[in-house]
């Protein structure tokens, strides 16, 4: 007998999304293995983390943090409080443009195969204020952005957003835009 499919929430409500935060990394929602091991990005071949380590020239911490995330064995709480001070220290947050939504296909990792029902703009008109800079982890992250609502709060500009590909290697504009993020997080 196949199981009925069931809300989903984002992990929205455990960001550290507040009104320190400058840059914003934008997903669409997490993935079943993420949500599994508790937090954003949680699932094991995501490169969230390994790009965080790059961009913040922070060795591994975040690909640690990772690695304590998924390990069962690990306080979930206690790692995903460290991960958010991690991100806090460097004005980073994670968010999700979906709220709530049920997998059309079980256990899809999938976009396409999201029904969504609540996406985070209410949250998000809350504590977006001082954002400076926005990473997209994918271009359907970014269109979900545009077609609902989030650009009244904060308006797309050529140099205030990226699309980083988050598998395989990076290309040199994306590099740039790493630079350019790093130069918002020191200046103030």
């Amino acid at each position: 007998m196949m199981s009925e499919p069931t809300i989903e929430y984002s992990f929205n409500n455990q960001s550290n999304l507040d009104a320190n935060t400058k840059i914003l990394i934008v997903g669409t929602f997490t993935s079943p293995l993420g949500i599994y091991n508790g937090y954003f990005y949680g699932a094991p071949r995501n490169c969230v983390y390994k790009r965080l380590d790059e961009l913040f020239d922070a060795g591994n911490i975040f690909q640690t943090l990772k690695k304590r995330l998924i390990d069962a064995n690990d306080n979930k709480n206690e790692v995903i409080e460290q991960i958010n001070k991690e991100l806090s220290k460097r004005n980073v947050a994670f968010f999700d443009v979906v709220e709530e939504c049920i997998r059309k296909i079980l256990n899809s990792p999938y976009d396409k195969d999201l029904k969504v029902i609540k996406y985070s703009l209410d949250m998000f008109k809350e504590k977006s204020c001082s954002l400076k800079f926005i990473i997209f982890t994918s271009n359907t992250a970014k269109k979900w952005f545009i077609d609902n609502g989030f650009q009244n709060y904060y308006a797309l500009k050529e140099n205030n957003h990226a699309v980083l590909n988050m598998r395989g290697k990076n290309n040199a504009e994306n590099v740039k835009k790493f630079l350019l993020i790093n130069s918002l997080v020191k200046e103030e």
